[in-house]
């Protein structure tokens, strides 16, 4: 595995943005920040980045269509390297939220398993991976409340709906784009099943939602 290749498999920048998304959840919810809210960024970036690899790795047969420059169908990193990293990368974060609270594990673990489960399977089912990632995206800012406990998880529960009906959105145009590759791969989303225009106007919804 050469160093920019995996670099690049987990996406550092995307994993870092997201792991200042829960210090955001926080300050939101307490109005302070304190040191161990780098324990939660740690937490988010070690997870996202183990997501982000996993995901390349199922895709690996859709990246040669639609992402040939991307790290495994370009030859940068291996199969079986990316699988080993994504665990690596997922029992880390975990581990970090050893010093935080049950809620924060449980968010961890939770969210850990959803992103193998999104990337092997629910990517390629109708709508439930649309939601998912929606999900995931809004559980960061839930996170970061979680520090604080039920409590705070609660006070940033509207930031949360808002990231999660935008990513939907978000989510159903970029499977409009993907859709060669997907009807190639046998990948069933909305606008396979559906059609193109029915994904964009379901995009269109979600956008007003939030």
């Amino acid at each position: 595995m050469k160093i920019p290749g995996m670099l690049r498999i987990m996406r550092p920048a995307n994993a870092v943005i997201a792991g200042f998304a829960a210090i955001l959840g926080y300050f939101i919810a307490s109005g302070t920040l304190v040191p161990g809210v780098l324990l939660i960024w740690a937490t988010v970036v070690l997870v996202t980045a183990g997501g982000n690899t996993i995901n390349d790795y199922f895709d690996a047969g859709i990246d040669r269509i639609n992402r040939p420059d991307r790290p495994i169908p370009s030859g940068e990193v291996r199969e079986n390297e990316a699988w080993n990293l994504s665990f690596i990368l997922f029992a880390g974060g975990i581990l970090m939220t050893a010093f935080t609270n049950i809620l924060c594990v449980a968010i961890a673990l939770f969210n850990s398993l959803l992103l193998f489960l999104y990337a092997a399977r629910l990517k390629r089912s109708c709508f439930s991976g649309n939601l998912a990632v929606s999900y995931l995206s809004a559980s960061i800012f839930l996170f970061g409340g979680a520090y604080l406990g039920w409590e705070g998880a609660v006070l940033v529960l509207p930031i949360a709906l808002i990231t999660f009906f935008a990513m939907a959105s978000r989510e159903l145009l970029k499977d409009a784009e993907d859709v060669e590759g997907d009807l190639t791969a046998g990948a069933d989303t909305v606008p396979v099943r559906y059609g193109v225009k029915a994904a964009v106007l379901l995009s269109l919804v979600f956008a007003i939602c939030a």
